[in-house]
């Protein structure tokens, strides 16, 4: 995890020396980079939760709750992507945010 400066500072000494692009040295290449769901976050009340979707945990039973509620997403396009990619999750009902913003002005 990157979280100061200086970490970031070292990160980018290395980026900057990787190979990008099309070249011929495949080897010293950077790895392509794939979306992946890194964490849940739930409110629910005055309750909230992070939940790691990359530990062992099944999320099944969690899954299956939230599939029977109205989920309150922004941008809920590109989450339900993800969800339905690693879970195969599709959710009964979602209410956007964001598209209720813009259809307030």
């Amino acid at each position: 995890m990157i979280d100061t400066a200086e970490q970031l500072a070292d990160l980018l000494v290395h980026l900057r020396g990787a190979e990008t692009g099309r070249r011929r040295h495949r080897s010293r290449q950077l790895a392509c980079l794939s979306e992946k769901l890194c964490l849940i976050q739930l409110s629910f009340g005055e309750q909230h939760a992070l939940i790691d979707p990359l530990s062992a945990c099944d999320l099944s039973p969690a899954l299956a709750l939230l599939q029977k509620k109205e989920l309150i997403l922004h941008g809920a396009d590109y989450d339900l992507r993800l969800f339905h990619r690693t879970f195969q999750f599709v959710p009964h009902a979602i209410f956007d945010t964001m598209w209720a913003a813009r259809l307030l002005g």
